[in-house]
């Protein structure tokens, strides 16, 4: 009977009979029997904490949804986890990766798989409240312009015990853009709102998902600011673990440069050149128009701490005490005018070079990356190694040592590195190029 009320003539002319509901619409004018809304959780070796999370999704009061599941090659019971849970309910599809292919990669596939409006990511290590859901459509429903709405964030531990309310969650409301813009790039510090939050599935396919690189969160974040507005709802939706293990703001370069790189073996020497190609990109890409696509793009150049972001000067935030203070060392403020001009050429070679000149650049690079490979090895002890960087550190900041300033910093940043590889030397020894 309902079905033959659904094909009627009547109901293809007034899609509003069948319950006025602002769900998609399929050929025919009437309201699709699809869920409204698509939940992706990107897993690996995410075994102690998986049920926890599925548990949280399936207790949620708005159950019209649908649960996606990729697990990126694990090694450990994720799969007998997810297989349970998918044999138990219907609205689970499940996906395995044969080889790992990147964190970035492996949650821009359970967004692609997105058949809802509405869509939302989950950590495998977090879980949300009952009524996540619920509450955070009901603002995307009410303002077309809004994009991204989230509730406050509770830090836990690895034993599910309340750290503190996460103080960095914001509103981006007003109208233009470029101040929605630029409010991200001063206030965002964790990737929280894109795991807390509800997203508008046509925006984030607009900003092309999450790229595979460090801090491709900010990217995406930078670029639904551009498309609309985000909103912050005062209750605590989400329980985010706050740990070295599962978080990747508190980790070395080498061990994050593997979440997206499986097989690497050193942690790049300009880690923040990709998240600034993306910038640029996403200022490209996000904004509607040659004018708004231009202010974006100049937006970009005025936020960002060319001398520090491309270096990759980066505070040691598992010595800061307070989870939103080591959060708080991450951002970046502005910058002279004066870096401008060198930098944005120099990204402008970096960006354009493999498109005009392929062959040039891969014999450089080839040529750079040997280089770079062949240099000889210094062990040192780490009291050594930190005498020795202590006073790298304070000749160069005197002028006393002539070398380039990136050379400074990858040195300073290579014990770091090193000792998170730990696969060159002795132990007890860190194996440190001079």
């Amino acid at each position: 009977m309902a079905s033959h009320l659904l094909a009627s003539p009547a109901l293809r002319l007034f899609p509003l009979l069948a319950g006025g509901c602002d769900e998609p619409l399929n050929q025919f004018g009437v309201p699709c029997m699809s869920p409204s809304v698509s939940i992706g959780v990107p897993v690996f070796n995410a075994a102690p904490f998986l049920s926890e999370t599925l548990e949280s999704v399936l207790a949620q009061t708005h159950g019209d949804f649908e649960l996606i599941i990729s697990d990126n090659a694990s090694t450990d019971g994720t799969q007998d986890v997810i297989q349970a849970y998918a044999a138990r309910d219907k609205r689970i599809r499940s996906f395995r990766q044969p080889v790992n292919i990147g964190l970035g990669n492996n949650w821009s596939y359970v967004a692609r798989q997105a058949r809802c409006p509405w869509f939302k990511w989950l950590s495998a290590n977090d879980y949300c409240a009952p009524r996540l859901l619920e509450d955070s459509l009901a603002p995307l429903r009410a303002d077309p312009a809004v994009v991204l709405c989230y509730g406050r964030t509770q830090l836990i531990d690895l034993a599910g015990q309340p750290l503190e309310v996460y103080a960095g969650d914001f509103d981006a409301t007003s109208d233009d853009p470029l101040q929605r813009y630029r409010l991200v790039r001063e206030r965002l510090h964790l990737g929280t709102p894109l795991q807390a939050g509800v997203i508008r599935l046509d925006a984030l396919r607009r900003c092309g998902y999450l790229p595979n690189y460090r801090d491709c969160d900010r990217v995406l974040i930078a670029g639904l600011a551009l498309i609309g507005k985000f909103v912050t709802l005062p209750r605590i939706l989400f329980y985010r673990r706050w740990d070295a293990s599962v978080a990747s703001a508190l980790r070395g370069p080498l061990e994050t440069e593997r979440l997206y790189r499986a097989d690497a073996q050193r942690a790049p020497i300009f880690m923040n050149l990709p998240r600034q190609r993306g910038m640029l990109g996403i200022a490209l890409r996000a904004p509607v128009g040659v004018r708004a696509k231009g202010r974006a793009l100049a937006a970009t150049f005025r936020y960002t701490d060319w001398r520090r972001k491309i270096l990759g000067a980066r505070a040691a935030l598992t010595l800061l005490p307070e989870p939103a203070a080591a959060a708080a060392a991450l951002d970046g403020r502005g910058m002279s005018l004066l870096w401008i001009v060198p930098f944005a050429g120099l990204l402008l070679c970096i960006a354009t070079g493999p498109l005009f000149f392929p062959h040039v650049w891969e014999h450089h690079y080839g040529k750079f990356s040997a280089f770079w490979a062949a240099r000889p090895e210094t062990k040192m002890t780490p009291a050594e190694l930190g005498a020795a960087r202590a006073d790298l550190i304070s000749r160069a900041a005197s002028g006393a040592l002539k070398l380039p300033i990136a050379r400074v910093f990858s040195l300073a940043e290579a014990a770091e590195a090193a000792e998170a590889s730990n696969e060159k030397g002795r132990p007890g020894k860190i194996a440190l190029r001079p």
